[in-house]
């Protein structure tokens, strides 16, 4: 018993480890004594709410389950209850499978499930909308700043460290963008399957507004890169 009371105490201090982690945000950091300028940070808090997306939601569901399965098998079947606990957590099948199930679960009927599709993707699109100004900003001030740099530089006002500190800071955002883009690509596909595997359960439903998000969630795509490849052709970063 006083095992079990251990572990249970051990199981119970992970799990709050691990929604701990997931849950804080940190403050963003430019690193090496840099400062960030507060378009800077606007466009890195976006990123950080438009990263957290269902997917990484289904992994950390998937990591609590296995915690709390364990926790229920207690010192009998442990393993067991831990694949029991991974399975209702999301770790079992592909992510669209993950997806859907934790949909089905949560809705009894096929309607409520695509409406709840429909708001978890108009909701990512609204943060990508928000995300692409705060990029937008940043691009603009790096242009303006580097054009400030370059004036100044003729006039031996600066260095090329100068050059070189900004050219960093340019960098770093760039990795913030290839972030997005790349979250942006898995959500597409995550949602084109979804939509495909609820046509698939009902296809005398109405997709029409699932489709309209489908959409919008590629041009968003188009526009995020597009800001990519501006920030990019600053000065050849």
């Amino acid at each position: 018993m006083k095992q079990q009371n251990v572990f249970t105490k051990t199981m119970v201090s992970g799990i709050a480890a691990t929604m701990l982690v997931t849950s804080c945000a940190s403050v963003p950091s430019a690193g090496r004594g840099q400062v960030l300028t507060p378009a800077q940070i606007e466009m890195r808090t976006r990123a950080k709410a438009y990263n957290r997306t269902v997917t990484e939601g289904m992994v950390g569901g998937a990591v609590a389950g296995a915690l709390f399965g364990a926790l229920i098998a207690g010192s009998g079947d442990r393993a067991k209850g831990a694949a029991i606990g991974a399975l209702a957590g999301g770790l079992a099948g592909g992510l669209t499978g993950k997806y859907l199930a934790g949909k089905q679960k949560a809705y009894a009927s096929k309607e409520a499930q695509l409406n709840s599709v429909i708001a978890d993707l108009h909701l990512q699109n609204n943060e990508a909308e928000s995300l692409i100004a705060a990029l937008d900003m940043v691009v603009s001030e790096h242009k303006a700043t580097l054009a400030s740099l370059d004036a100044k530089y003729e006039e031996g006002l600066v260095g090329d460290a100068d050059i070189r500190r900004q050219m960093a800071m340019v960098k770093q955002d760039q990795k913030q963008i290839q972030l997005a883009l790349e979250t942006a690509k898995d959500d597409q596909k995550l949602f084109s399957e979804t939509r495909t595997a609820l046509a698939k359960n009902d296809p005398d439903a109405n997709f029409s507004e699932l489709d309209r998000e489908i959409a919008r969630q590629k041009e968003l795509y188009d526009a995020m890169a597009a800001v990519s490849g501006d920030l990019a052709s600053v000065r050849g970063a």
